[in-house]
């Protein structure tokens, strides 16, 4: 596909170098904690593979309906779009 481009960084890695921007970001096994210091610094969509727990309020995300992943019955798709 074009224009898409992986990253095996920390979000924290990318956003310290800070000469790039990106579209979305999509991430799997990082804790709202830590993505709550670099998501919106990286771009202002977001897709997100996540368990049960709902992303916080407070972290400059509004988060459409979660969508059941096939894969488990904890499993979820989160996007996100910049407030």
């Amino acid at each position: 596909m074009p224009n898409i481009r992986v990253l095996a960084k920390r979000a924290e890695d990318v956003t310290e170098a800070g000469d790039e921007a990106f579209d979305w970001v999509i991430s799997r096994a990082v804790s709202y904690e830590d993505l709550s210091r670099v998501l919106r610094h990286l771009a202002p969509n977001a897709g997100l593979l996540t368990g049960m727990e709902a992303p916080p309020e407070g972290i400059g995300f509004v988060w459409e309906t979660a969508i059941a992943l096939p894969w488990g019955a904890q499993r979820f798709l989160r996007i996100g779009h910049g407030e």
